[in-house]
């Protein structure tokens, strides 16, 4: 069985990462170059489902089996929850290479818990969490393809007004403190996607999702196309504006 190509979309609350990996699937096969193969769209409310969802519930148990490192970089009441997140995203990308299916897309995985656990976590939190994100993924098997869903925040803040509670860690947020916080983590999150990219030799699309998400679905099919069909082109590739 051939390992499937795996995708992690990166991206503000409401830059349109789970429609993206929607659209994108419904075409799967052209995407990857491959044909007959099945695809699956692993959502963060999905992977609460077993393997994953165990990791996520027991984060204690992420911890001792694939983030001992995390549980030592990582200080605070919530170090363990931090850890144990990221060791299920980063640490068992293995699992998901075992998934029958041709393509793989992670709405929510390891960059994006990464950044996430770094604000939880307060001044000081990314140079805390960046070296556990560069472990977990090193050490993986399986690296994936990265993309950073490209938006301006006062769009992205529309959308997610636009949508149903419990999807967003902006749920509740008044205009005046959640915008602040999305101007501040646009350049904060898609710089720590940059860099991961850029050390570890992982293939990168900087994609515009502020407009019409079926063009940005066919730009991306078009990057995977590429990316799967010749590896060493996009293992190092310079964002496409």
């Amino acid at each position: 069985m051939n390992e499937p190509v795996i995708v992690e979309l990166v991206g503000l609350p409401g830059a349109g990462k789970t429609t993206l990996a929607t659209r994108v699937l419904d075409t799967s096969a052209d995407s990857t170059g491959r044909t007959g193969g099945r695809a699956l769209l692993r959502t963060a409310r999905a992977a609460r489902s077993a393997p994953f969802g165990f990791f996520l519930r027991h984060p204690a148990a992420a911890a001792a089996s694939g983030g001992l490192l995390a549980a030592a970089l990582l200080s605070g009441p919530d170090a363990v929850i931090h850890a144990g997140r990221l060791a299920m995203w980063g640490g068992h990308l293995e699992t998901l290479a075992t998934t029958d299916c041709e393509l793989l897309v992670l709405d929510q995985g390891a960059v994006q818990q990464a950044w996430s656990a770094a604000h939880r976590l307060g001044p000081g939190g990314m140079r805390r969490v960046e070296p556990v994100l560069r472990s977990l993924l090193r050490s993986s098997p399986v690296q994936p393809i990265l993309v950073f869903c490209d938006l301006p925040p006062e769009l992205a803040w529309r959308r997610v007004q636009a949508r149903e509670d419990g999807r967003s860690m902006l749920d509740g947020m008044s205009h005046e403190r959640a915008l602040p916080l999305l101007k501040t983590a646009a350049p904060a999150l898609q710089g720590l996607t940059e860099r991961i990219s850029r050390d570890l030799g992982l293939p990168y699309l900087l994609l515009d999702t502020s407009e019409h998400l079926d063009i940005a679905a066919a730009r991306l099919r078009d990057f995977l196309s590429d990316a799967t069909l010749n590896p060493r082109s996009s293992a190092a590739s310079l964002p496409v504006g």
